[in-house]
């Protein structure tokens, strides 16, 4: 059984394990910094380290009750090998951000709109999340993104807690999808806790507050069943470069106005360094957890919304606009106090 040391710490990306068993493509070690992927979230890549030489690590693979590490690069190391292992930090923690952020978007729509999650998945910086509504206005996707980042910039602690199985099912609001997807026979059940916003079990990692989310925007919704309202397809991009100036859906074309950087620098958690059915309405290729889609006959839609973020290097780009904006405002001002 491996420790899975990143559910009590999701900052730590660096580890000393022993390991426990090997497969022709992999290791499985007494404990482990690498997420096995779950829950929409992808499993962690990195290195290991054995005698002087780096193997990658590619991903996780469940057997037989085991974690197996997948490595590439050499022969995986022996039982009783002495190991160290590092995650892809930048990555990890872009994952940590993204995953968050969904946590936001289901307590905003939940608190919003009472829905819960029917589905959703996740990549660096970008993912998608479905819910069950009976209807969305046409300004539904710019007041969700302006909760989201209220809720971003109010900062709000995440905490982590444990419960047993029996205090987990007196509390079956911890549940915060449609379906309880957690596997059964658990010992112990993770809660995240977004501080008066959102409660429910999960067992991926996130940042250890909102702020550190970072801007974020709501870049497409669409209705997956009967509703009073045309579909709109999200479009994702990976980063604020690749978005292009318009897009078409199925209400005509719309503009996409590139998105002023600005993500505010707060708290010591900032300097905390390391430490299934496809869904082909979407533009992207995405998978979800979702059983069925609802019939025609449904009174209620499920909604799909695709959210966006920058990257970890876009807030330098943000802070030299905001210099170089401050920088003209006092030009003007001192123009303007000369009589030019």
């Amino acid at each position: 059984m491996t420790e899975p040391l990143y559910q009590r710490d999701a900052y730590l990306a660096s580890f000393d394990a022993e390991v426990v068993d090997q497969h022709p493509d992999g290791v499985v070690v007494d404990r482990s910094a690498f997420f096995p992927g779950g829950g929409g979230q992808p499993a962690d890549t990195g290195i290991i380290e054995h005698q002087g030489a780096e193997l990658t690590v590619t991903g996780t693979a469940r057997r037989d009750g085991e974690l197996v590490l997948l490595v590439e690069g050499g022969q995986p190391p022996a039982i009783g090998s002495k190991i160290g292992g590092r995650v892809d930090w930048e990555r990890r923690y872009s994952l940590m951000r993204t995953h968050t952020a969904l946590h936001v978007l289901a307590g905003v729509i939940g608190r919003d709109h009472g829905a819960l999650v029917t589905g959703g998945n996740m990549e660096p910086l970008r993912a998608r999340m479905d819910f069950e509504l009976p209807s969305m206005s046409a300004d539904f996707a710019s007041a969700v993104e302006a909760a989201l980042r209220q809720e971003v910039e109010a900062d709000l602690p995440v905490h982590v807690s444990f419960l047993s199985p029996d205090e987990f099912a007196a509390k079956p609001e911890l549940i915060r999808t449609k379906t309880n997807l957690l596997p059964p026979g658990l010992e112990v059940v993770r809660v995240i806790d977004i501080e008066g916003l959102d409660r429910q079990a999960d067992g991926g990692t996130h940042v250890a507050g909102t702020g550190e989310v970072g801007e974020v925007h709501v870049v497409g919704h669409e209705s997956n069943g009967p509703g009073p309202f045309p579909a709109a397809r999200p479009q994702c991009w990976a980063s604020a470069q690749e978005r292009p100036k318009a897009v078409e859906t199925s209400r005509g074309t719309r503009s996409c106005t590139t998105p002023t950087i600005s993500r505010r620098t707060s708290s010591s958690r900032r300097s905390r360094s390391p430490g299934t059915t496809s869904n082909t309405s979407s533009s992207c290729t995405w998978r979800t957890i979702r059983d069925s889609r609802p019939s025609a006959a449904s009174a209620r839609s499920t909604a799909t919304i695709a959210i966006l973020m920058m990257s970890a290097a876009d807030p330098w780009i943000g802070a030299f606009s905001a210099i170089r904006s401050a920088i003209c405002r006092r030009c003007r001002l001192s123009e303007a106090r000369s009589g030019r």
